[in-house]
């Protein structure tokens, strides 16, 4: 795989629509600055959905935003999302496992932010938060995203974990038990 630089991050915005808005400032030699947006899922349900221009984040408290950019990756492209080195200093986790982004996907990016610094945190939207690199195949994959039956393909706004919370339990299972709620009384 071969990271793209800046020239061909642009390009590929200008004629394909790789990220959406593409805001020319935020470019990065070999990346592309992603702006936090303003929905937040609170305790990661949809019972505290929040739209807040501004969100106090305490140390150690975990929530789920979203970018403000959509990304359309084609492909022949993966993309990763990393942190700023300016909020990784300051203790803002803006992944905790889901940083990759397969060829096929489309949707805005829900970031998995975490304070672990011993002193709280000011979110601002619109503020550059993380930033996306993309990497060029070395062949095309034989199915994209989309065609798995993803859970998060088309995303807009901040998307809750697919997984089930049952009696304030996650429970982290295959597909065919989700859909059978009664087995989930078994565990």
């Amino acid at each position: 795989m071969s990271l793209l630089n800046d020239k061909s991050i642009e390009l590929n915005c200008e004629e394909i629509g790789l990220v959406k808005p593409f805001v020319k400032e935020n470019l990065q030699p070999n990346s592309l600055d992603l702006r936090l947006g303003d929905e937040y899922l609170v305790d990661c349900s949809f019972e505290t959905f929040n739209i807040l221009p501004e969100k106090l984040l305490m140390p150690g408290d975990f929530i789920l935003g979203t970018t403000m950019e959509t990304v359309n990756i084609p492909r022949n492209l993966a993309g990763r999302v990393e942190g700023k080195s300016s909020t990784g200093r300051i203790g803002l986790m803006v992944h905790s496992t889901a940083g990759f982004i397969d060829a096929g996907f489309c949707g805005q990016i829900t970031l998995e932010l975490k304070n672990i610094s011993n002193k709280p945190i000011m979110l601002h939207s619109g503020t550059p938060i993380c930033q996306i690199t993309f990497e060029l195949l070395v062949d095309e994959p034989s199915k994209l995203y989309g065609d798995c039956d993803n859970h998060y393909q088309g995303q807009c706004g901040v998307q809750a974990s697919k997984y089930p919370l049952v009696d304030g339990v996650y429970h982290v299972t295959d597909k065919k038990v989700q859909e059978d709620q009664t087995t989930l009384g078994d565990f």
